[in-house]
């Protein structure tokens, strides 16, 4: 199984992403079956609840696009400003771009998701 990974930022460039990650995958059908895309966004006002919007559509788009499960991986609390609110909130999308789990906000929480082998 071929897996890759994202920072939060290229959600907003998938289409500029695509041919990198098409160019870096062996000769074949080969396609990556997962994307980890580890975050540190928060949903702390309007201004950034958009932002996160528009990271998560980009995600639900990759998913489909590769036909990959694409694994949110944010943080539930800022190290450096600890009285910050609004992070975690961690998403499973399913390769059809359908969020299937979502994690609590300013929490720390774990989820167990069985990925379909079809």
């Amino acid at each position: 199984m071929l897996a890759t990974s994202v920072l939060c930022r290229e959600m907003l460039d998938g289409a500029d992403l695509m041919p990198e990650l098409r160019a870096a995958l062996p000769a074949g059908d080969a396609r990556p079956r997962v994307v980890f895309w580890p975050s540190y966004i928060a949903e702390s006002d309007a201004e950034q609840s958009a932002l996160c919007k528009a990271y998560r559509l980009g995600a639900a788009g990759l998913a489909r696009d590769l036909g990959a499960w694409v694994l949110q991986s944010n943080w539930p609390e800022s190290l450096n400003a600890p009285a910050q609110r609004g992070f975690g909130d961690s998403v499973v999308i399913a390769p059809d771009g359908r969020r299937v789990a979502t994690l609590p906000r300013d929490a720390a929480a774990q989820v167990v998701v069985a990925l379909d082998a079809g």
